[in-house]
This record gives C-alpha cells, sequence and structure tokens, in this order.
C-alpha cells in the first residue's frame, strides 16, 4: 500500500544499520582470531543464502522476508566492514591512505549508481526471477573479487568487550589519546546521519513533490551518487598532495548553504538536480580527509577496534 511507502523506506534503512550498533564490537575482535582477507571472503560467501531470502520476499511479495534479508546484510555488512577499510592501509601502506580512501568509497558509490539505476527499472518492468538472476550474480561476483586480495596483514591482538555501550565507552576513552580524533568520528557520524536521511527524503520527494517515476527519481540518484563519487575521488588526490582536514568546516557550511536554498527555494527536477549533485561531490570532498586522518593517526594494531568504533 503507498500509505505505508515512507514507513517501509524507513524500515529498509533502520534494517540495514541496526546491526551495526549491535555487532560492531564482534566485527572488531574477528582480526584476533583470523586475517582481514579471510573475514572479507567469509562475509562475501554468506551472501548467496541472504539473497537467497531476498529472492524469496520478492516471490512471496512479503515485506517482512525481504526486511529479514536487509538485517542480515546489514549483519554481514557490520562484521566485515572494519576488515574492508583496515585493509587500505595494509596494501598500499601510509603514504596512498588518502587515495585509497578516495577509490575504495568512489567505487562504493558506482557501486550505488549501479544498483540505483538497476532497481528504478527492476521495479518497473522486472518479473521477480529477474531479481533472482541480478541479486545472485552481484553475489557471486563479489565472492570472485575477494580472492583477488592481496595484502601485508598486521594481526591484532586487543581485548575489547562485546558489550556495545561498554566498548563505545571503552574506545571512547582510548581514542582520547589521540588529539581531535574522537571529534573526526562524530563528524563522519553526523555526515551519514545526514547522507541516510536525504536518502530516505530524496525517494519520497522526487515522487510526492517532483512527481517523477521510478526510473527517473533513479536517475537523480545516480546522478548523486556520481557527484559523491567523484567528489571522492578528487577529495582523495587533493588530501595526498595538501592536507585538507582544515577546510572541512567551510565545506561543511557550503553544504549547509545548499542545503538551505534545497528548502527555500520553489524547486524543478532540474534545479534540484544539480543542487543535490553538488551537495554530494561537496560530501565526498568533506569526507575523504576525515576518512583519512583516522588511518593515518591509527596504528595498525589498534585500527580494526576503531573502525569498529566507528562503524
Amino acid at each position: 500500500d503507498e500509505k505505508y511507502q515512507s514507513l517501509i523506506v524507513s524500515a529498509s534503512a533502520g534494517a540495514l544499520v541496526l546491526p551495526y550498533l549491535f555487532f560492531s564490537p564482534l566485527a572488531g575482535k574477528l582480526p584476533n582470531f583470523c586475517n582481514k582477507t579471510r573475514i572479507i571472503r567469509i562475509a562475501k560467501w554468506t551472501e548467496l543464502p541472504i539473497m537467497l531470502i531476498a529472492i524469496c520476499g520478492f516471490y512471496f511479495q512479503s515485506p517482512i522476508i525481504a526486511l529479514t534479508s536487509i538485517v542480515l546484510m546489514g549483519l554481514q555488512s557490520a562484521l566485515f566492514s572494519p576488515a574492508k577499510y583496515g585493509l587500505i592501509k595494509d596494501i598500499g601502506g601510509i603514504e596512498r591512505i588518502s587515495q585509497g580512501m578516495g577509490g575504495m568509497e568512489a567505487v562504493s558509490f558506482i557501486g550505488i549508481l549501479i544498483g540505483t539505476v538497476i532497481a528504478s527499472f527492476m521495479a518497473e518492468l522486472s518479473p521477480w526471477w529477474f531479481y533472482c538472476c541480478v541479486l545472485l550474480i552481484i553475489a557471486s561476483l563479489g565472492i570472485i573479487s575477494s580472492y583477488f586480495i592481496k595484502a601485508n596483514e598486521t594481526r591484532t591482538n586487543e581485548t575489547t568487550s562485546t558489550n556495545p555501550i561498554k566498548f563505545i565507552r571503552d574506545t571512547h576513552r582510548m581514542l582520547k589519546g589521540y588529539e581531535g580524533l574522537n571529534g573526526v568520528i562524530h563528524l563522519l557520524s553526523l555526515f551519514w546521519w545526514l547522507s541516510a536521511t536525504l536518502q530516505i527524503v530524496i525517494i519520497i520527494f522526487a515522487k510526492d513533490t517532483l512527481f517523477l517515476t521510478p526510473s527517473k527519481s533513479g536517475y537523480i540518484m545516480a546522478l548523486i551518487a556520481i557527484g559523491i563519487s567523484v567528489g571522492c575521488l578528487v577529495g582523495g588526490r587533493l588530501d595526498k598532495r595538501h592536507y585538507m582536514l582544515g577546510i572541512t568546516p567551510f565545506i561543511g557550511l557550503l553544504i549547509a548553504a545548499l542545503l538551505v536554498a534545497i528548502f527555500a527555494l520553489p524547486m524543478t527536477p532540474i534545479l534540484f538536480t544539480a543542487l543535490a549533485f553538488s551537495v554530494a561531490f561537496l560530501g565526498g570532498l568533506f569526507k575523504i580527509p576525515l576518512d583519512a586522518e583516522i588511518q593515518k593517526r591509527v596504528e595498525s594494531s589498534k585500527l580494526n577496534i576503531v573502525l569498529a568504533y566507528f562503524n
């Protein structure tokens, strides 16, 4: 029912994110038992059964089954995300952290772009069995890609609690030894909060206010993904050459001004797309120096714990 659209979109976002809160402490401990490359490969293999659950949700047109698959994807992502980001320093060394972060985030958002465009067309045109094929192909490509990872890994041996509240409290105290780093992580968290909120708003706004079809909304989301991907790539290159952390407050103020303009001005699809693209591009410039700062400041033996805390 369309009247539940906003609720379902919000529930889907929550279902994806909630496992990060409860299982990130466990993710921080996993590299104590096996290397990060293996964690990623195991996580990729678990995508196949999760995709089968999602397919059942489409086949039976069951929001509950579909949300269950999203919760499981959130769990899988929460457990392997610190390992994924922790490999950047292991693969490229300290001197290539900014480029590595920029490249990884750009590729991630390109994946979001491709998924958004495909999903927009699939929502209008495709039968359930097509969803099945696409999801299984994507999961299989992830498994194959994981076997191309080559890294000189630093093993960790940090003792942390799996209690989320105690984990957050203890890691917050530990990070007081790194001047300003708690602020960097809190700022990045606010960035993701804003991004998730905007994503939900844009989906509903494009349909209810701009009266766009799902495919046209997909084009807007695609351009936004291109914007942040380009911003991440540019941010990675600039931060390698010139230390950009000091200008992030000014980029943040510019993003805020554009968001006010989107709220205050009468919107047409073209104007809205242009402003949203600009916000996305600046968002990429904003986040990469902050991401890189975590990698630069924290020694490899503690990095997975800090990345789990950031989760």
